[in-house]
């Protein structure tokens, strides 16, 4: 069941974290960089793509950014019509916040590994760096606590039969429209939040990422860290959180980290992201995994 207290909690800084996101990235312009570093700071997402080379965000606006503030707001009010029934927008944007922040992190170090004369540039600039950097540890922290209280209190599907007299209950497996849904949801995030990564990267390398061995490696690697990261912290990528559909072990336990990685890089085999249409996923039968659907918990 879910509590009263953390509802409250959850759905005012849903509420209050969209519309500053909203105004941020949508209504504020600027042209200085030390104040764009300050939005950076205050915005909890780290989204962009682009088009030939060229990002669509630009002079402080972030329109990838606000299409998730966008949705959180959404996600805050029917949090709150539903009677806290109806949270999948909730925990996709701050699942989407969480990685975007870990990211970061990733992002900074390669930097200082393929571009090594970056690191005079960052410390001359460090104490607002420092100041993104805290922002982004509390974004984690806060994002990840609201996702475990989910994960705590929303519950597996479970149904039953009976035979020969007796009942069983078994796991309700999430269906193969679910499974593209998150196929496609998971493709569309995980471009959205590598690409400033990687878009650093093509600027300072750009011959690496004009070799296609390069590229399919970047995309590999893309994969490989997204699906591992979200199915072994959350038991769910946010495609899965927004089908309401989870990761778990044939009895239903959560998976270990050698199960989720096998599962991870079974992704790479051709065509095994269709496979899931003949019943389970090739990367399920060979990780021992299943997708289950998750059953709506009920207010206290």
């Amino acid at each position: 069941m879910l509590k009263k207290q953390p509802v409250r909690i959850i759905t005012l800084l849903s509420f209050i974290i969209a519309i500053v996101g909203i105004v941020n990235d949508l209504f504020y312009t600027t042209h200085s960089f030390s104040v764009m570093r300050i939005k950076d700071a205050l915005n909890p997402l780290n989204l962009d793509f682009g088009f030939e080379g060229q990002s669509i965000s630009y002079n402080g606006h972030n329109y990838v950014n606000a299409v998730f503030d966008v949705l959180l707001l959404l996600g805050a009010i029917l949090y709150t019509t539903s009677k806290s029934t109806e949270f999948r927008l909730i925990r996709f944007v701050f699942s989407t916040i969480l990685f975007s922040n870990v990211l970061l992190f990733v992002s900074v170090i390669l930097l200082m590994i393929f571009n090594p004369q970056y690191l005079p540039y960052w410390i001359h600039h460090l104490p607002i760096r420092l100041f993104n950097y805290g922002m982004s540890i509390f974004w984690i922290y806060l994002s990840l606590g609201i996702l475990k209280f989910f994960n705590q209190t929303v519950p597996i599907q479970l149904d039953e039969f009976e035979e020969n007299g007796k009942e069983y209950v078994y796991l309700v497996k999430a269906d193969s429209g679910k499974r593209f849904l998150n196929l496609l949801v998971d493709l569309i995030v995980s471009i959205l939040i590598f690409y400033p990564m990687f878009e650093a990267l093509i600027y300072t390398h750009p011959q690496y990422f004009a070799s296609e061995a390069y590229m399919f490696l970047a995309s590999s690697i893309r994969l490989i860290i997204y699906y591992s990261f979200y199915e072994a912290v959350l038991g769910a990528t946010p495609g899965k959180l927004l089908t309401e559909t989870r990761v778990t072990n044939e009895d239903g336990t959560q998976p270990s980290f050698g199960s989720i990685f096998i599962r991870t890089v079974s992704r790479l085999v051709p065509f095994e992201a269709f496979s899931f249409f003949a019943n389970d996923g090739w990367h399920d039968k060979w990780s021992n995994t299943i997708v289950v659907k998750e059953e709506k918990p009920m207010m206290e």
